[in-house]
């Protein structure tokens, strides 16, 4: 049923929940999918810890990697049929249409590209890249070569293009396009008023240090070992908290015993918890350490980081990252190049400055209103 979802989702789409409030949570890779629906029909059913979606699931199982450019045509224009019919009639009834992508995953960007075709002279876009553009079924093996030759295509005036971090930008000054389409988008910031400082200099204070987010390989998770060990051996007082990974890998199992061996200086939190669940969390933060694969994030940038900024939280991770040139522009962290770093790192005053994370919060929002100005 699950996998016939997919194909007959027009006729799903009429069906109608009588309540809006849900009593599943879902985190899944899909787009259009309405697997919620389903799932609502079975009581039993609360949380569905991971859905992968049936489409991603045909394509890994039948589809070779010599057939991903049809399979990709295919099930791009089914997924797209909808929101192009709904663009042709916005094109129809109004002079100008703004079409804003706050993150341009590769489905998004083939929605971009089709209706710059239909209507070339009526639309503005607004193009906000995060790094997800190389990712998952529909993804681009050469996104950004894509697309400069998309907008060397098209009418630039009709483009702002937004990016997470720095490093991206630079990317896309290198290969040609213009400096005056181009901009430092972030998440914008949510903050109204910062908490009191939480300004720690001495080691005879406890710390609470997260590794908060998705618990995943690329996200370091398997470090966190070695960091617990550095941080005892120089007599630092902390509590650990970090997520359990949703899926297995292959060391995932033995760090987690591992870190059961640290006792009560350890607290694995469940992986699915709620948002409002992982806000409380944050907010009995001292510190989040992110020991990000340098490879996998060297062109992306990291929702926690945010996060932890709207509550005065630093932020340590490695030197060459993303989003590093946030960390070192406002000093709202610090930035390491081994691990062994990592307990000098935390006590340096500039850090705990909340004047730091107020003027990255005003940037963050200025940073916003810049990109519709067209």
């Amino acid at each position: 049923i699950l996998n016939l979802s997919h194909f007959i989702y027009p006729l799903i789409y009429l069906i109608k929940i009588k309540k809006k409030e849900w009593d599943i949570i879902i985190c899944h890779e899909s787009y259009l999918m309405p697997l919620c629906i389903f799932l609502k029909l079975f009581k039993k059913i609360h949380i569905a810890n991971y859905i992968w979606d049936p489409i991603q699931y045909i394509y890994e199982r039948v589809y070779s990697k010599n057939h991903n450019y049809f399979f990709q045509k295919i099930f791009a224009s089914y997924y797209l049929q909808k929101p192009i019919r709904k663009f042709r009639y916005l094109v129809k009834n109004y002079e100008s249409v703004l079409i804003v992508f706050p993150t341009l995953c590769p489905l998004a960007y083939r929605f971009a590209k089709k209706v710059q075709k239909i209507s070339p002279n009526k639309c503005l876009f607004v193009l906000r890249i995060s790094g997800s553009e190389s990712r998952g079924i529909f993804a681009y093996s050469n996104f950004h070569e894509d697309l400069k030759a998309f907008l060397q295509e098209t009418k630039l005036d009709n483009f702002r293009i937004g990016v997470e971090v720095m490093t991206v930008l630079t990317l896309l000054l290198d290969n040609g396009i213009e400096p005056t389409k181009v901009f430092w988008c972030p998440i914008p910031s949510k903050v109204i008023n910062l908490p009191k400082s939480k300004a720690i200099f001495s080691k005879s204070e406890s710390l609470n240090i997260g590794f908060l987010g998705s618990a995943r390989e690329s996200k370091g998770f398997d470090a966190i070992p070695t960091i617990t060990k550095s941080l005892i051996e120089n007599d630092i007082d902390f509590k650990i908290f970090t997520q359990l990974p949703s899926f297995p890998w292959l060391k995932s199992k033995s760090t987690i015993a591992e870190l059961e061996k640290f006792g009560d200086k350890i607290c694995l939190v469940d992986s699915m918890i709620d948002d409002f669940a992982l806000e409380n969390l944050l907010q009995r933060m001292n510190i989040l350490i992110l020991p990000y694969d340098l490879k996998t994030y060297r062109f992306a940038g990291s929702g926690i980081l945010y996060r932890a900024a709207d509550l005065g939280i630093p932020v340590l991770t490695y030197r060459g990252v993303g989003f590093d040139w946030d960390i070192k522009t406002y000093k709202i962290g610090n930035l390491f190049n081994s691990l062994n770093e990592i307990p000098k790192l935390i006590y340096e005053s500039s850090i705990w400055d909340l004047n730091n994370y107020y003027f990255y919060s005003r940037a963050r929002n200025s940073a916003l209103k810049k990109i519709f100005n067209f």
